[in-house]
């Protein structure tokens, strides 16, 4: 979506509402193996219910983007990193980074250190599972942990 945005998209949409098979349906119908495990929410007999993981990251991403203007991929030293700045309409910018890794086994890896400009004394950082990832500013560099797993970073609106 980073890529997309960057790139001059101005709007995208994601919706998936899997539905339940009922009793006597193919439990290997072909909808259900392309797309059966990526839903936002549960949905049966019309009726939502809650939201799978992957719903809970769409909308901590969502949240991040509130306000998007656009959105410039920032080329830095190492390729292997990806970094994007979010420019927000009324809000600070935000910035989004992760380092390009198998997507099966990346996560097996050790993060890498990155350093990032900074100015702001208060900041936040959290990854797209909605885990608190540590940071240190010394020397107006931002200093923290990367792998596969996208984080945000914001100055803290608190």
């Amino acid at each position: 979506m980073f890529f997309a945005f960057s790139a001059g998209v101005q709007k995208t949409i994601y919706w998936q509402l899997p539905r339940t098979p009922q009793d006597g349906e193919a439990r290997f119908h072909i909808m259900a193996l392309m797309y059966g495990k990526i839903g936002l929410q549960h949905f049966e007999h019309d009726t939502l219910g809650n939201r799978y993981p992957s719903g809970d990251t769409f909308q901590r991403m969502s949240n991040a983007l509130r306000g998007l203007r656009r959105v410039e991929q920032i080329a830095i030293a190492n390729p292997s990193i990806f970094l994007f700045e979010v420019i927000r309409e009324r809000r600070p910018s935000c910035y989004v980074l992760w380092e390009r890794r198998d997507a099966f086994s990346g996560e097996d890896a050790p993060p890498i250190t990155f350093d990032l400009p900074w100015t702001a004394s208060e900041t936040r950082a959290f990854d797209a599972l909605g885990r608190a990832v540590p940071v240190t500013l010394k020397d107006k560099m931002l200093h923290l942990e990367v792998s596969l797993t996208p984080i945000f970073i914001e100055r803290d609106e608190t």
